[in-house]
């Protein structure tokens, strides 16, 4: 079975808006382009160099094309009228978020779903499986060895029995509240509390599809109605509205923001 790994970097000056530096990204991003596996890698052509040399001849499709071709840049401008509204800063939760603050960083985490399926439908490497891999997950990859295959064999018979649903990573300990729940409201687009990690997830190419659309269908509806927020709480309320699409990892440490499942597919 082949799994392809999809990516991307853009640079959106997010220093100024939580701390994170482009020189933290580059090193995690150094680190994930390392993972041995196919992968396909969105990036403009200030990175094109980069991509090249951390990839080190591993079986790589580089998408070259600017922020502005970007899936969902279309919709800059909508978001940037949600995030300067007087009503929207009022009625979201913990409105000094980036995602509050920046179209650009919304764009950027909405594409994963455009790029997963422009990356599924072109599928340069005949793959049946696709994983999104944020550039920065590295972080997380503790004693995972980058001398082995990525994902590991076990990790990829798994994968291929679950590729008609979409694979993501619960929260099980951090918001129980939510995770346990039979159905969100739609209130909770509102809310600043993720338990799906948006670090992580796929599907095939099938699958891929309908995720996409019902993004796109929940992304139209929260612009219209002058709401925008991350792609983390938006997967949260879609997989309580649509759970027959997806299948679980319950990520069970107590420790917030700890990606179990990319330590898991190595094995």
């Amino acid at each position: 079975m082949s799994v392809t790994l999809v990516t991307s970097l853009y640079d959106i000056g997010r220093s100024k808006l939580d701390g994170r530096t482009w020189d933290e990204y580059l090193d995690w991003f150094s680190k994930t382009l390392q993972l041995k596996s196919p992968m396909i890698v969105f990036v403009d052509q200030s990175l094109v160099d980069f991509v090249r040399q951390h990839r080190n001849g591993l079986p790589t499709k580089i998408i070259e094309e600017p922020i502005e071709k970007a899936p969902y840049y279309y919709l800059k401008g909508k978001m940037d009228g949600v995030i300067e509204s007087k009503k929207y800063q009022s009625k979201i939760s913990d409105p000094n978020r980036i995602e509050c603050k920046s179209s650009l960083y919304n764009i950027i985490q909405y594409s994963k779903f455009g790029w997963l399926d422009k990356a599924s439908e072109e599928n340069y490497f005949n793959s049946e499986y696709f994983l999104w891999v944020d550039a920065g997950l590295s972080r997380f990859f503790y004693d995972i060895d980058l001398n082995n295959s990525y994902p590991g064999e076990n990790a990829k018979q798994s994968l291929l029995n679950i590729k008609d649903s979409i694979l993501i990573q619960v929260f099980l300990s951090y918001y129980p509240d939510l995770a346990n729940a039979k159905e969100l409201p739609k209130e909770y687009l509102q809310d600043n509390r993720s338990y799906i990690m948006g670090g992580m997830f796929g599907a095939g190419k099938e699958s891929i599809k309908k995720l996409r659309l019902i993004v796109d269908n929940i992304l139209e509806e929260m612009l219209t109605d002058n709401l925008i927020n991350n792609e983390q709480i938006v997967l949260g309320y879609l997989y309580k509205k649509h759970s027959d699409l997806f299948v679980e990892f319950f990520n069970e440490s107590y420790m917030h923001r700890s990606y179990e499942l990319v330590v898991e597919l190595s094995k």
